[in-house]
């Protein structure tokens, strides 16, 4: 009946199988829409009211039905409504199969390569494809990092980026068992997945297949480890957004036999002629029965080796080596297993560690003028130290002193001063003169051997007292060279209080005991003070108590005040003050330094201005604050006097110790300022050597002319405003890599250095086991199924095609029919009759 009517006012006609629905096209505000509807409302309430003077209720009934017919009829036309045809059409969806082509795939499998076998399946695969491919289309890609030298072949929607070049490389299903190289550098199985993700966004996907041996290299495999054990929900979701099953064919272990270092642990540090450890887990896969050759090699040189017999249903096997490095340097350590017959891979079977070789104790040199608080938590804390070797002497009696006995009847030593300045000096590593008066000890003709010591690279430490610097009549002699500051001579007005206890061991502090504090005349200062950082001790390594500034400026804001201090009129030039005094200031009107360091030639030296340091160890903790703060600053103070790797100016890192044939080598260069503030614009050069066989174990930076192979040179760099340069290489070919950065500060070439190794092997084929639980994973989270490459193809399910396509979309409009103002004349006339023979028009 309805379309009957439709087709006597409107004469449409519609497409077979069309979808026809009525819209409306009238695209009004919801403030014109209300506008209407409450005009609508208004007239039917008006027309109620005027009923009133209608007699009989059947009348006012045919009254109100026609006027509400009335503006109905126009409301329906305000809404301008309309029929929409549409034809449509079921589009295909897309069944993806996703080949694995990394070079694990060339790896024998019973018989023939795991290549063979997947070429064998997709011949299986194809036919079953036919049905298939009348509701879907079967398209092909073989995947894995450095497939895609050939580049994308098809023109598909949804253009891939860069980085999904590197993945997928599309071909014909039944040209894949031809094309596949099995050469691809890594299996990121998830970033593939993300790659196709982003291809087939605006298509619809049926279904996936993917053929693989599981060996994950990127991502999952790093995550999940193998079996894909515990798939997060963010890796879950990527699987999931396919909408589709994730069918997944891989291989058994059964049958397989290889020998792998899967694991070798060992510290990234050690120390010449101390005993060092290094550790290898080795795993058997295949085989029941033999002996297993573990060799430890330094350099590539034989070190020592293990025997471990093979025993039934064991996996993991650890060898230990105990050994004890003789050369400091980078050194390269190898743990090699000698290959079984039958193995899958022999690439496996070594694994290399880079370990910096520092010195095997740090020797230091501690001469004190006499016992005191400072002396004492000083040596302590250098006994304590692993890493230090340490030499102290106390002067307990002077030639000056009055003894209360004589010399024969004291167990006390003279001073051996030529054995420490003439015969020993060259085997100490730092020299710290504590509060040491060097006149009455035979010491005056040694200094200028000290002098030349430090200027060839030497450590010096000064520390201050009442028998240091000016007060110990250091001024005119060679160490006043080396100083970064210049000493006060002693004058007139030093104040000394008599009234020290006995029991108190002399300090700077003692001199002003009882009496009230000024501005010493002299050398010393006896007043009580609080040390302020200076600017230049924000950045500097021995200031740095804490790895945020903020923090250890807080730390040292907070650290109690120290008691008596050294006099120094100004700092020398290229000296760096540290630490200042909150008061006195020098002659240039700047705070006076309590900390400064400098560099005489090619030593360092240090000097701190007082003997209350020890303040910041014991007093600070019965203050509550930490005295652990005192020992940063001293080992931060050591570690800077000799050099340390990680307060060097120039440093060079490389993103791993050990590389793989074709993967990346990120060297990046930080190079500070002697305040150790970024060198922005600074000029670095950067050399890279290989080392011959015959010369493995020379130290990194030496012989780099004649010893090594020049690989690369770059001499155009500069720092950026983080101070750094940054270089990318590819690695070709395997060995020890020597790589040494230069730049001039401050009138100085400054060189840094690292080592790195590129193993002969390839990072695909460090896991050579098929990994059917990383597979089983995927197809369980996506409703997909898992079997083996050997199975039949057939009962894999895709889901059917469900986006339809519009071919074409018609609106016959219902609200500007003639009919429909005929239809609204003849109500209006009707309208107007009824109300005139009513008496209501």
């Amino acid at each position: 009946m309805m379309d009957a009517l439709e087709q006597l006012l409107w004469n449409d006609e519609f497409a077979p199988g069309a979808d026809v629905r009525w819209v409306s096209q009238g695209e009004w505000s919801p403030l014109q829409e209300g506008f209407a509807i409450g005009l609508v409302v208004l007239i039917l309430a008006i027309t109620a009211w005027n009923l009133r003077r209608v007699a009989g209720w059947h009348r006012k009934v045919g009254f109100f039905l026609l006027r509400l017919g009335l503006v109905g009829v126009l409301l329906f036309a305000f809404y301008e409504p309309a029929m929409l045809e549409e034809t449509r059409a079921l589009s295909t969806n897309a069944v993806v199969i996703l080949v694995d082509d990394s070079a694990s795939m060339a790896l024998p499998h019973k018989e023939g390569t795991r290549r063979d076998q997947v070429g064998a399946y997709l011949g299986r695969l194809m036919g079953a494809m036919p049905e298939l491919a009348k509701a879907s289309t079967v398209e092909a890609w073989r995947f894995a990092t450095g497939t895609a030298a050939n580049g994308p072949s098809d023109g598909s929607e949804g253009a891939p980026s860069d980085g999904d070049d590197e993945l997928l490389v599309a071909t014909e299903l039944s040209r894949a068992p031809k094309e596949l190289l099995a050469a691809g550098e890594t299996t990121p199985i998830l970033e593939t997945l993300e790659a196709l993700q982003r291809r087939y966004k605006n298509r619809d996907v049926g279904g996936i297949v993917l053929i693989s041996d599981g060996i994950d290299t990127g991502r999952a495999g790093r995550t999940f480890g193998r079996g894909g054990v515990g798939l997060d929900g963010e890796t879950v979701r990527l699987l999931q957004s396919f909408g589709a099953p994730i069918h997944t064919v891989g291989y058994s272990v059964a049958g397989l036999s290889d020998i792998a270092v899967r694991e070798l642990r060992s510290s990234p540090f050690a120390f010449k002629r101390t005993l060092t450890s290094l550790e290898a887990d080795v795993e058997v896969v295949g085989y029941e029965a033999g002996e297993l050759e573990i060799e430890l090699l330094e350099d590539g040189r034989l070190v020592k080796s293990v025997i471990r017999s093979i025993e039934s249903g064991k996996r993991t096997y650890t060898a230990s080596f105990e050994f004890v490095p003789t050369e400091i340097g980078f050194r390269v350590y190898s743990i090699r297993v000698k290959p079984l017959a039958g193995e899958l891979t022999t690439e496996n079977n070594v694994r290399h560690t880079v370990v910096r070789v520092n010195r095997d104790k740090v020797r230091v040199l501690q001469i004190a003028g006499h016992p005191s608080w400072d002396v004492r938590f000083l040596r302590n804390h250098l006994k304590r130290a692993p890493n230090v070797q340490l030499v102290s002497f106390f002067i307990l009696v002077s030639a000056t002193s009055v003894r209360a006995v004589s010399q024969q009847e004291t167990a006390l030593i003279p001073f051996p001063a030529e054995e420490l300045f003439v015969e020993e000096l060259g085997s100490f590593d730092v020299v710290i003169f504590q509060d040491f008066n060097y006149g009455p000890f035979s010491t005056p003709e040694h200094l200028p051997a000290i002098a030349k010591w430090v200027k060839e690279g030497g450590a010096f430490l000064f520390v201050g007292g009442r028998l240091a610097f000016g007060a110990g009549n250091y001024d005119g002699t060679p160490i006043e060279e080396l100083l970064p500051v210049e000493m006060v001579v002693p004058g007139f007005g030093r104040t000394i209080s008599p009234s020290r206890p006995p029991s108190t061991p002399p300090s700077l502090g003692a001199l002003g005991a009882g009496a009230a504090p000024e501005v010493a005349s002299g050398a010393l200062d006896a007043a009580e003070f609080k040390a302020q950082l200076t600017e230049a001790g924000r950045r500097h390594a021995i200031t740095q108590l804490a790895v945020d500034p903020s923090a250890s400026e807080a730390l040292w804001r907070a650290f109690p005040p120290l008691e008596g201090a050294n006099l120094f009129s100004r700092l020398k030039p290229g000296a760096l003050s540290l630490v200042a005094h909150e008061r006195l200031v020098t002659d240039d009107g700047t705070p006076m330094p309590i900390i400064a360091a400098g560099e005489p030639g090619k030593g360092r030296v240090v000097t701190i201005g007082t003997d209350s340091l020890w303040r910041w160890k014991m007093p600070a903790v019965e203050q509550g604050g930490d005295g652990t703060l005192y020992d940063t600053l001293i080992d931060n103070t050591l570690r800077w006097l000799i050099r340390d790797p990680g307060f060097e100016l120039v440093k060079v890192s490389a993103s791993s110790g050990v590389y793989a044939l074709g993967e990346k080598v990120r060297l990046d260069v930080r190079v500070t300022d002697p305040s150790y503030e970024p060198a922005v614009g600074m000029a670095v050069s950067v050399r890279l050597h290989r080392r011959p066989s015959s010369h493995a174990g020379a130290p990194a930076g030496v012989g780099d002319d004649t010893d090594s192979t020049l690989v690369f040179e770059s001499t155009g760099l500069e720092t950026g405003q983080d101070g750094r340069v940054t270089l990318e290489r590819l690695t070709d070919e395997p060995g020890i890599y020597d790589v040494t950065a230069r730049a001039v500060i401050a009138g100085r070439e400054i060189t840094g250095s690292t080592v790195y190794v590129v193993a002969d092997e390839r990072p695909e084929l460090r896991e050579v086991r098929p990994d059917a639980g990383l597979l089983r994973a995927i197809s369980a989270a996506t409703g997909g199924s898992h079997r083996d490459v050997h199975d039949a193809p057939s009962g894999l399910t895709f889901r059917p095609p469900r986006v339809t396509d519009v071919t074409s979309r018609v609106f016959h409009d219902r609200w500007n029919s003639p009919f429909l103002f005929a239809f609204v004349c003849i109500l209006l006339t009707l309208d107007w009759s009824l109300r005139r023979r009513a008496g209501l028009a």
